[in-house]
Order: structure tokens, then C-alpha cells, then sequence
């Protein structure tokens, strides 16, 4: 990598960044909804005689951080990312208080020892926590304080009346044994929160990888166009001189007025290849100004210069590494070995549904004696309790459950077949863009040669008719297969930059190839692999 290439690069995942930063910046707290504007005017690219600049490296960069489906794509991957926050409040510690009054006047008959008025205030706290093994930890203090007015007709002293305080701390433990027990059940939602993260962190990198393999094809679409003008231009350049030619011939009496006529068509018909060859060219910067996101303006009326010459090394391609490199990097694979794994956890998480459910509890608790004073938590120790538990409940059909285990199961299944399908996929893949790769340099080795030989042919005929020993026709017809050869030249130099493209990314690698590096705020974790059963 050249010194320019890496600084390009370097300015290429700093422009990522910056992309991220109103999303992921506020580390999850809140999500900018501002998308990056779209360029307005020439003056943010390089503008040279009302003509636009542009290298490889800056399209890709402009890409990056104008494209509007990479920023539509930026929004699904912070969801994403927050679905994770989200799951984990499971363990978040909950609090709970519950406050009651109630007042009431109670009819009594003369010598009652029923008081004729009740007040009673009663306040409850409470803390709850789940663990991972699916156990629940509560923590409960109930307080309460009543008034009693004094029976009628009754001497002080007899009878209960004033004001009254009792409180009742209490811990609990209640663990499932068999449903719902251990950290799988728990965690089941976060796991699978996670798996879906880190998937839409493929997607994302595949999104990206889309929009850099379509800019550089349109890139070197729009760099094969503007040579195929200049191939054509220099065939009507080769038409008009010969056309001169003819002209001082019939002149001068050695050619017959019809030389003219030939060498009239084959100006026209190189004036028919120009006028086909601009239009390829103002078509392929129009798909270049859309990746790049040029807004309507003096952006879409100056033509694009692409500076890059198309000419590069010819790689050695080792196939067997660039499948093994391919397994392991492809989004498209990455993103399946998740859903495959996101099936295992339900199928695992389902499987353990079958089970009965039967619940152990333990609790220890203290309650005060009734108190009219500050001794209320002195008698705390005189009345402490205890008690263990077991709740079982099991549906005896249990039809639900065995439907969800094997919906489950045959997700995985098809999970499976998908993943093999997939990678037998991405093999073909890449071995077809290894073997374009390969035919696309023999093709460029070819056509120079091919375009060498024209030139010399056409040499050696324009000698043959300047001597009598030829016609303008024939001299024509070779110019036309000059132009045709020089035509498959630029092909082949074009076409082994796309198969390139495709090579890399049919590896995985495109991104690492063209500079990019994609800084997320959250790293790709897999899941925790499921407990087998």
C-alpha cells in the first residue's frame, strides 16, 4: 500500500466515524436522527476548467459519507444495538412501595368492647432481583399503624383503644428446578438480542461492501467509457486522414472519384461511434453521481475526470486460501452461523419448556409484636418464621410445548441446510471470480497484442496503397479492426479491475482492500454457545 493509499485510507475510516457519531457517540443513551446532507455544489470535490477531479479513493470516500442507503442502514444497526439494553432490564433491581388508608365508623350497641371508629395506614416496601439461574431474591418490609377510638360506656383503661404500630421484614428465595432453571432459560432473550446485534453489524458491513464494489464498477465503467471516446476519436481521426488522402489523389488524377465515397463512410461511421461513445460516458457518470449522491445542480452538469489509470499488478490468485479466507470473513456467512446459532438457543430454551415446572422457596421473616411506642423493633427477635416451599404444575397434554420444541427443532434444521447451501455458494463464487481474475489478465495480455499486430497491419497496408497495390476500401477495413482491437484493449483493462472488485469481494475483503475499516461503538460478541441436551 502506497503512502497516499494509507492516507487515504486513514481519512476513509475517519470519515465512518464521523458518520457514527451521532449515533453511536452517546454510548446508547440517544439516537441522532440528522443524516448526512447531500453534497450541493462542485465546490466540496476538486474542480479543475469546470470539469470534477476525481480518483478512486475520493469516490469511495464521497460515498461513504453521502450515500443515503448506508445511512438508512446506520438506524437499523443502533436499534439493534439498544434491543441488547433493552433485554438486559431483566436484572435491573426493582423497587416497589404500596401505601393504604382507609377510615371507618363501625355501628356498636351499648357495653360493646368494639371500638365505634377504626383508622388504619398500612405502607409497604419492597426490592425484587432476578439472578441467571432464573432465581428471584425479594426483599419486603410491611409497616402499619392503626387508630382505634375508645368503646362507648366503658371506663379508661378497658378495652383496646389508641394508636398501634407493627412492621414485618421478610426475605424470599424462589428458584425453578426444572423449567425456567439455569442461565439459558434466563438469558434467552438477551442471548438472541445479542446474536441479532451483532447480525445487523453484517448487514451493515455488507451494505457498506455494496455501495464501495457498485462505486467502483461505476468508477471503472466511467473510466472505460471516456477511453472507448478516445478510441473512437482517434478512428476518426485515421477516417479523415484518409479521407485527405483520397482527396489529393483524385486531385492529382491516381484515384477514382469513388475512393471518396469509402473514405466518406468510414468517417460517418466513426461520427456514429462517437456519438454512441458520449452517450455511454454521460450515462456512466450519472450512475457515479448517484452513488456518490451529487444533489441536482453545476454538480450534474460538469463532466467527472477519473484520474486512477486502470492499469495495475496482476495478483497471484491462490485458490484454496481465498476459499478458506472467504468462510471465515463473507457477512453473508458470519450473518448465518448467527441465525444458526440464534436457532439453538430457541430450540435449547424450548426443549427445556417440555420439563414440569416445580418451583423451591425458602423464606425468613420477622414480625414485631403490636406496640404503642418506640420498643417496636426491640420485639422483632421474639416472633421471627420461617418456611420452605415447592410448586409443581405440569399440563398433561402438554401440547403447546411440544409444538414450540419442534417448531424449533426444524428452525434449526433449515438453519443448517441454509449455512451448507450458503457456503457451497460462496465457493462458486469464489472460484468463478478467481478464474475471471485470470481470464481477465490473459484477455488484457491478449488484446495488447492484438492492437500492436492492428497497428502494424494497418502500417503496412496504408504503405500498400500509397504504392497503388491496395484501395481505400480495404485500407478502411483495417482501420476498423485497429479500432475494434484497441476497443477490446480497454475492455479487458477495465473488465480486470471489476473482476478484481468482484474477487475481493467474493472473499470477504473488499473493505480491508479499498481502505475502509468500519468503527462500530459496539463489537461483534457471539452468543454464548447453548448447553446441549
Amino acid at each position: 500500500m502506497t503512502e497516499r493509499h494509507r492516507r487515504v485510507s486513514y481519512a476513509r475510516t475517519l470519515a465512518l466515524l464521523a458518520s457514527w457519531a451521532g449515533l453511536a457517540g452517546a454510548a446508547e443513551l440517544q439516537v441522532s436522527t440528522t443524516p448526512q446532507p447531500p453534497i450541493d455544489s462542485a465546490a466540496e470535490v476538486r474542480v479543475e476548467n469546470n470539469s470534477i477531479l476525481l480518483t478512486i479513493d475520493e469516490a469511495v470516500t464521497l460515498a461513504l459519507q453521502r450515500n443515503l442507503g448506508i445511512a438508512v442502514q446506520r438506524y437499523s444497526r443502533e436499534t439493534s444495538r439498544l434491543g441488547v439494553q433493552f433485554n438486559r432490564g431483566i436484572y435491573d433491581l426493582n423497587l416497589t412501595a404500596n401505601g393504604t388508608y382507609s377510615d371507618a365508623k363501625v355501628q356498636t350497641q351499648e357495653g360493646s368492647f368494639q371500638p365505634p371508629s377504626l383508622k388504619a395506614t398500612q405502607l409497604d416496601l419492597g426490592l425484587a432481583q432476578l439472578i441467571p439461574t432464573g432465581g428471584t431474591f425479594t426483599l419486603g418490609w410491611q409497616n402499619s399503624k392503626s387508630e382505634s377510638g375508645r368503646p362507648r360506656d366503658l371506663p379508661s383503661g378497658v378495652g383496646f383503644q389508641g394508636t398501634f404500630f407493627q412492621t414485618s421484614p421478610a426475605v424470599r428465595f424462589t428458584q425453578p428446578l426444572l423449567r425456567n432453571f439455569g442461565k439459558l432459560a434466563t438469558d434467552r432473550n438477551i442471548q438472541v438480542a445479542q446474536a441479532n446485534s451483532d447480525i445487523s453489524r453484517q448487514s451493515f458491513e455488507l451494505q457498506v461492501t455494496s455501495i464501495v464494489q457498485q462505486v467502483e464498477n461505476a468508477y471503472w465503467d466511467l473510466r472505460g467509457a471516456r477511453e472507448q471516446l478516445r478510441v473512437a476519436n482517434e478512428a476518426l481521426g485515421l477516417a479523415k486522414e484518409l479521407h485527405q488522402m483520397n482527396r489529393v489523389r483524385v486531385d492529382v488524377g491516381t484515384a477514382a472519384p469513388l475512393e471518396l465515397v469509402q473514405s466518406e463512410v468510414g468517417i460517418a461511421t466513426s461520427e456514429e461511434n462517437i456519438i454512441s461513445a458520449q452517450a455511454a460516458v454521460g450515462d456512466a457518470g450519472d450512475r457515479l453521481r448517484r452513488l456518490l449522491n451529487f444533489q441536482q445542480g453545476a454538480a450534474w452538469d460538469q463532466e467527472i475526470v477519473p484520474e486512477t489509470s486502470p492499469e495495475t499488478e496482476h495478483p497471484t490468485v491462490d485458490v484454496p486460501t481465498a476459499i478458506s479466507t472467504a468462510m471465515a470473513t463473507r457477512p453473508e456467512l458470519v450473518t448465518q452461523k448467527l441465525t444458526v446459532k440464534i436457532n439453538e438457543i430457541n430450540n435449547a430454551y424450548y426443549h427445556n419448556q417440555w420439563l414440569p415446572r416445580l418451583d423451591a422457596s425458602v423464606g425468613y421473616g420477622l414480625k414485631s409484636g403490636v406496640a404503642k411506642s418506640g420498643d417496636l423493633f426491640n420485639s422483632l427477635s421474639d416472633f421471627p418464621s420461617w418456611n420452605l416451599g415447592l410448586a409443581f404444575a405440569f399440563p398433561i397434554q402438554n401440547r403447546a410445548a411440544r409444538a414450540q420444541s419442534t417448531i424449533a427443532g426444524l428452525n434449526l434444521d433449515q438453519a443448517k441446510t441454509s449455512e451448507r447451501d450458503l457456503e457451497v455458494q460462496v465457493v462458486t463464487e469464489v472460484r468463478t471470480a478467481a478464474r475471471q481474475v485470470d481470464t481477465a489478465a490473459k484477455q488484457i495480455d491478449s488484446a495488447k497484442v492484438s492492437s500492436t499486430l492492428a497497428e502494424r497491419n494497418l502500417d503496412a497496408e496504408r504503405k500498400k496503397y500509397e504504392n497503388g497495390m491496395s484501395t481505400s476500401f480495404q485500407v478502411t477495413q483495417i482501420q476498423q479492426d485497429l479500432t475494434s482491437a484497441r476497443s477490446r484493449e480497454v475492455n479487458a483493462v477495465t473488465g480486470y479491475r471489476k473482476a478484481l472488485v468482484e474477487y475481493y469481494r467474493a472473499i470477504g475483503k473488499l473493505l480491508a482492500q479499498s481502505g475502509v475499516a468500519i468503527a462500530d461503538a459496539a463489537p461483534a460478541t457471539a452468543p454464548a454457545p447453548a448447553p446441549a441436551q
